[in-house]
């Protein structure tokens, strides 16, 4: 499988790019937790991330949406708003809790 353009582009840059298939009590969410992280960025990741893994970073998890909820909440945000002939969209930042929706942070 390749790796997608954006965890390239990440690598390139000197930015460690992790994409586990599967987080939580397992050895990724153990490696994880041992790397101390100040904070965690989730773009795209599809999946409700465990508690272990949010409580990991000391500052916590932030999502990033390319999208301005709720419009237009879910897979594929861009390709949505642009079919539906939207004049804007943007991106939005939410910092991640212990649920399936997290709370607005910035937008």
């Amino acid at each position: 499988m390749a790796r997608p353009r954006r965890a390239a582009c990440a690598s390139r840059r000197g930015i460690e790019v992790r994409a586990p298939p599967a987080l939580g009590e397992g050895a990724a969410g153990r490696r994880f937790a041992a790397g101390g992280p100040d904070a965690a960025v989730v773009p795209a990741y599809g999946r409700i991330l465990p508690k272990p893994i949010l409580d990991a970073p000391r500052l916590g998890c932030l999502n990033i949406h390319a999208s301005l909820p709720p419009r237009w909440r879910g897979a594929p945000p861009i390709q949505r708003a642009t079919m539906a002939g939207d004049a804007e969209t943007g991106l939005t930042i939410m910092q991640r809790e212990d649920r399936k929706s997290p709370r607005p942070h910035s937008s």
